[in-house]
């Protein structure tokens, strides 16, 4: 997975679509990228808006995200459904506690 770059990208185009200069937008990603080379984890709460292609319909979700390096995450939605995303270097796990089911991926998919 290409966290680094695929995090600062994310972040990147959030300021920029909140009215950060385009001229800026190398500089705060570089930024960016020296600040995650530094650290070795974080931690944080997210709100996520999905779009669903085919229906149109929006679902917003919320929940936390833990990252160690080298590659180690949880993804873990709380509302409006429980989900855990747990990826690690040798596998990825989705867990919907609703349905009793846990999907088990190799880890090239999200390479």
């Amino acid at each position: 997975m290409r966290f680094p770059t695929l995090f600062a990208c994310a972040a990147a185009l959030l300021l920029i679509s909140a009215g950060a200069s385009h001229a800026a937008a190398p500089a705060i990603t570089g930024e960016m990228q020296k600040k995650y080379e530094s650290m070795q984890s974080f931690t944080a709460e997210f709100t996520q808006r999905l779009v669903h292609q085919e229906s149109g319909s929006e679902e917003t979700r919320q929940g936390t995200l833990a990252f160690q390096k080298p590659l180690r995450v949880r993804w873990e939605t709380k509302a409006p459904h429980a989900e855990l995303l747990v990826i690690t270097d040798k596998d990825v796990w989705d867990y919907l506690p609703d349905e009793e089911l846990a999907y088990q991926y190799s880890p090239e998919v999200v390479h």
